[in-house]
């Protein structure tokens, strides 16, 4: 089993990120006008990212459906028009296009 970096050394690394996150979290609320910040991260979306060995260039990217505080996956039976790939040699652009695609079918959290 790994060795965990002890707390010392990982605490900023925590703060700074949490700092940031609340930060992103602010500016969504009030971009979007949410009431709050809780509010505007229960609205959201996630996809699940995997390049696996097998499949060459290609990354797979599966869209998930919220439920509550959380995401999953779809079952497999209800897996189609909800799996996407993409070549990672695209541009940035075009990769960017087709995580549209699959965030598009996901079921957010407050569906």
């Amino acid at each position: 089993m790994p060795t965990p970096i002890p707390s010392d050394l990982s605490r900023p690394a925590k703060d700074e990120s949490n700092q940031k996150s609340r930060e992103f979290w602010l500016r969504i609320q009030q971009e979007f006008g949410f009431k709050d910040i809780l509010t505007a991260m229960s609205k959201s979306a996630l996809i699940f990212v995997g390049w696996p060995e097998d499949q060459g260039d290609q990354v797979e990217m599966r869209s998930s459906r919220g439920s509550g505080a959380h995401h999953s996956a779809w079952g497999t039976n209800e897996n189609f028009g909800k799996v996407f790939h993409a070549s990672i040699n695209l541009s940035d652009l075009e990769f960017g296009e087709v995580a549209v695609q699959a965030l598009d079918r996901c079921q957010p959290n407050y569906a």
